[in-house]
């Protein structure tokens, strides 16, 4: 005689019911049906629908800013460069560098002037030959 294993039939899962779950689904429908009733006295008081459009909000950024290398000091790393306080140059600001519109590298303000400021020479571009008429670019 041949022995078969016994059928076991699988029961459909049981959804949970536990209390707090009971608890948490009465809040939620509670807090829905409220929602409409909220949206539904709005448009009542207001005599229109709740959808509200807000204005395009457009943040400017400063506008592009060139100027050009005017010296370089190869022995402390770092660059003059026509741009100042009258171009609304910050400390820290980040210049990249173009030569004939091939980008070359980036520099890092340190020191301002009124119309003339010195950038680092950043330590990923120091082996490149940054020259005077170099273009600067704020990024």
């Amino acid at each position: 005689m041949i022995m078969m294993p016994p059928i076991i039939r699988s029961q459909p899962e049981k959804a949970d019911t536990s209390p707090p779950r009971k608890d948490a689904e009465a809040q939620l429908l509670l807090v829905i049906k409220e929602k409409k009733l909220l949206q539904a006295r709005v448009e009542e008081l207001t005599g229109t629908p709740i959808n509200i459009e807000l204005d395009k909000i457009v943040i400017a950024s400063r506008p592009g800013l060139t100027g050009k290398v005017l010296a370089l000091d190869k022995e402390h790393n770092f660059v003059v460069v026509d741009l100042g306080r009258t171009n609304e140059l910050e400390l820290g600001d980040v210049l990249s560098v173009y030569r004939q519109e091939q980008f070359i590298g980036k520099v890092q303000v340190e020191k301002i002037e009124e119309n003339s400021s010195a950038a680092v020479i950043l330590q990923e571009w120091q082996n490149v030959e940054f020259k005077d008429n170099d273009i600067v670019k704020r990024t």
